[in-house]
């Protein structure tokens, strides 16, 4: 037991010994987040036709997506702005007594306009889309361009370094040590090399609607949207003297 118990002391001293040479290094995290109002706006439209002949439902399709393009474009929307994609045509069914029947066919198709927003543009959009042919279902969804995501990445980076300097200074002072000189830096990576955070639900986003001189033809509508961030955290240790 005896002998036991001179093997518990002897791993012990060891342990700190190992400790202490640990304690000549700081390691501190530095993080830093940055909002900003995003300035990329897309808006997603979904365009659906049905028909009971297959032929005939493929070309309510295109002609429907034509002309809706067409107005885009004729509102002041610039082609390059409206893409196109998930195209798709299925036969519907039904329920009846002997069963499922055949109920004609649906074609499906999503147009996307992509470009910086303006109140303006947004309203184009949205005036042309309550036209009776184009009373499709649509959401406005708001994003970060690659510019601003270049800058706030270099802002945030710049950011957590100081956070993590002026805490090592803090700790160095407060405990009566020297900082040295920096032994390592990590920098955090993530499957997504800007760390896009989610908007900032803080910030209010609010959609005003008003009339203009009594005409509801033109609505007038005011997106304000949310901020988004981008975060990033810093690694750095530095060799102290005690």
């Amino acid at each position: 037991m005896r002998q036991l118990f001179l093997i518990l002391v002897l791993l012990l001293l060891n342990f700190g010994s190992f400790g202490q040479l640990h304690d000549n290094l700081l390691r501190v995290k530095g993080n830093a987040s940055i909002y900003e109002v995003p300035e990329i706006m897309n808006v997603n439209i979904s365009l659906q036709v049905k028909d009971s002949i297959y032929e005939n439902c493929s070309k309510k399709l295109t002609a429907i997506h034509k002309k809706l393009v067409t107005a885009l474009i004729n509102n002041g929307i610039q082609k390059m702005w409206i893409k196109s994609d998930n195209l798709s045509i299925k036969e519907k069914t039904k329920w009846t007594k002997k069963g499922y029947a055949p109920d004609g066919y649906a074609a499906y198709i999503d147009v996307r306009v992509q470009m910086k927003h303006t109140f303006d543009k947004l309203n184009v959009i949205i005036n042309t889309l309550k036209k009776n042919d184009f009373r499709f279902g649509y959401d406005i969804e708001f994003k970060l361009s690659e510019e601003q995501k270049s800058k706030l990445l270099e802002r945030s980076i710049e950011n957590a370094i100081k956070d993590a300097k002026n805490k090592a200074n803090m700790i160095a002072k407060n405990l009566n040590i020297k900082l040295l000189h920096i032994k390592e830096i990590n920098y955090g990576y993530s499957r997504d090399s800007y760390d896009i955070l989610t908007p900032n639900y803080e910030m209010k986003n609010d959609i005003l609607e008003e009339e203009e001189e009594d005409d509801d033809s033109n609505l007038i509508l005011d997106i304000n949207p949310k901020k988004v961030g981008i975060k990033k955290s810093i690694n750095i240790t530095w060799e102290i003297e005690q």
